[in-house]
């Protein structure tokens, strides 16, 4: 806000939303407001002009606030941060589930080329869950067992959504996944224990 007025914009351009942090309403706005924003780290500064996206700023500035106003400014914006992230949500609003399927294995080359850690899928998982977009956030926590394979918490958060959606022998598989890395898993231990009395 500070770096806003001494650039000599008007505040009232500005809107700012709060979104809840709780499990519940993970990274969801009050009334909505994030539906169709893209939005899976948070701040998210989004640019418009007329009304259109013209860059964003995704959690922390690629150089400095400054730069990157600067380049946005001038009509150069950099790439947002999270670019694997930001290359599934821009492909499951332009492309149908199935389809996305059909051609996993490019796109999940896209996806590897992109990020650096596992906790940048697993945060977009469970933001898709938490807005009950069951299929996509499995799909995007089946990559992350595919592209950190020797994470525990991957596979947790794998199984966590595939025992939601009843898939409970595929779950179970996940959950050993993650003992066979981590045998003191607390967790995976009780997950399981759950999960073999449903079976």
């Amino acid at each position: 806000m500070k770096l806003w007025s001494e650039l000599g914009l008007e505040e009232d351009q500005i809107n700012l939303i709060a979104l809840y942090n709780g499990d519940e309403k993970y990274k969801q706005g009050p009334n909505g407001e994030e539906v169709g924003k893209k939005i899976h780290r948070v701040p998210t500064f989004i640019f418009k002009e007329n009304q259109k996206e013209i860059a964003r700023i995704v959690e922390y500035p690629n150089t400095s606030l400054e730069t990157d106003l600067a380049q946005i400014a001038f009509g150069i914006p950099s790439s947002p941060n999270y670019g694997g992230a930001n290359y599934l949500l821009n492909l499951f609003e332009n492309t149908p589930l199935d389809s996305i399927y059909k051609n996993y294995r490019p796109h999940l080359n896209e996806v590897y080329k992109r990020i650096s850690k596992s906790s940048e899928l697993n945060t977009l998982g469970y933001v898709l869950l938490r807005s009950n977009r069951m299929k996509e956030a499995a799909l995007v926590f089946q990559m992350n067992t595919l592209c950190f394979r020797y994470n525990p918490n991957v596979y947790d958060s794998y199984g966590e959504i595939l025992a939601e959606m009843g898939a409970t022998e595929q779950a179970i598989k996940q959950y050993e996944k993650v003992l066979s890395i981590d045998p003191e898993n607390k967790n995976a231990k009780e997950q399981l224990e759950i999960l073999n009395a449903k079976e």
